[in-house]
């Protein structure tokens, strides 16, 4: 390669990381005005002097993201591949202690109670899994050690999922297969072994939804009883429209909200489907009250930079002299544009409710700190040193 063919790839990656840095100031921004707008009521039935509450909190995670992208970023290659096993083995742990201690809400054991916070550890476990993952696949294999890499990682992620599914937390437990699984893929894996193990992640996934069915039908049972008439109502004869005073009734407040704001928007706090029409407002489905508060264009500009993340991550990761580095770019824009477009089809009822926040936007500390983590982690990777040769998948 020539010296001015290098100087034209240093100034595209250099172009890669400032447009993923701007996307996600452009989602950070409206992420902060809709949650002011989406919280505003919630903050007001609680009483008249907590109706910034929401919007402070989330301020001040928005200024801990900002700090964790920077130690994530400042983190040497060499100590990112040493902490990949810790952070897995530590997350591991967390998952096991959401199930024996963790507090309760609406039915799902997600949360553990740290102080006055709650921390979700399956959205710190999402990072852990593709930093490890990538750290795996990027030291070059022997003949003998081929199918053990394959096989490792893979009993780990299908560990993983399940714990999170036994939460139950059906969308993140999918966005980890998912995850590891994309890692795999651009590592070289076969297409057909990667299709194989997420057969058998699905099978083992309904073997222990109907497992835990008979064992604790009080508890268990209820939980998946529900989660199963939300989705076979969903996808029925008349779907949302049918069901819009039972299972799909949030789904079908939601596309009311977002179809009520036509172009423009009704403007910055005039949505009525806050009121409490549309559940969780400020949170899975705070998509929709962007769309029903700031119009059609609002909701284009939020895809179009999810889109630019995912794009730009790949681009920079594709074109990375280094294998950990490439394999973690890769990894960390599929699993933030996977969740980004699992949200926005949630909110516009193209799949069921599953209860996966919107990248930067939804209000909840532990999405949005794993989400600049990433975005941290993205960044540092993108600035490795060459170290083994990049042979995986190139789109």
């Amino acid at each position: 390669m020539t010296s001015s063919s290098r100087l034209m790839l240093a100034d595209r990656e250099e172009q890669a990381r400032d447009w993923l840095l701007v996307c996600v100031i452009v989602l950070l921004a409206v992420g902060l005005l809709a949650v002011f707008s989406a919280g505003y009521v919630r903050g007001l039935s609680e009483g008249g002097g907590a109706r910034f509450s929401l919007v402070a909190t989330q301020f001040c995670f928005m200024l801990l993201g900002g700090v964790a992208l920077l130690v994530t970023y400042c983190l040497p290659q060499k100590i990112l591949r040493g902490l990949s096993l810790p952070l897995l083995i530590i997350t591991f742990i967390l998952l096991c202690l959401v199930l024996i201690v963790g507090k309760e809400v609406r039915g799902g054991m997600r949360w553990l109670q740290v102080g006055p916070f709650n921390l979700q550890p399956s959205e710190f476990a999402k990072i852990a899994l593709v930093l490890w993952v990538s750290s795996v696949y990027s030291r070059r294999p022997s003949s003998r050690a081929g199918q053990v890499r394959f096989r490792v990682p893979f009993v780990v992620l299908c560990l993983f999922s399940l714990l999170v599914l036994a939460e139950p937390h059906v969308g993140n437990a999918a966005l980890i297969a998912l995850g590891g699984m994309s890692v795999m893929y651009f590592a070289g894996v076969r297409l057909s072994k990667l299709v194989a193990g997420a057969t058998l992640v699905i099978i083992l996934g309904a073997l222990a939804i109907g497992g835990s069915w008979a064992v604790r039908p009080d508890t268990w049972g209820k939980k998946w009883q529900e989660k199963r008439e939300r989705i076979v109502h969903f996808y029925s004869e008349g779907g949302v429209e049918a069901t819009r005073f039972g299972e799909g009734y949030q789904s079908f407040q939601s596309i009311l909200a977002i179809g009520s704001g036509g172009w423009a928007g009704k403007g910055v706090g005039a949505s009525r489907a806050k009121f409490n029409y549309l559940p969780d407002g400020h949170t899975d489905f705070i998509y929709a009250i962007l769309g029903e508060e700031m119009g059609f264009w609002a909701c284009l500009l939020v895809l179009l930079c999810f889109v630019g993340i995912t794009m730009e991550g790949l681009s920079l990761g594709l074109q990375s002299k280094d294998r950990f580095g490439g394999l973690l770019l890769c990894g960390l824009s599929v699993m933030l544009g996977l969740q980004a477009l699992i949200n926005i089809a949630m909110a516009t009822a193209w799949l069921p409710a599953i209860g996966l926040p919107l990248p930067f936007i939804s209000y909840g500390g532990s999405s949005l700190l794993s989400s600049m983590m990433a975005v941290g982690l993205m960044l540092r990777a993108s600035r490795f040193e060459p170290g083994a040769e990049w042979t995986g998948r190139r789109l």
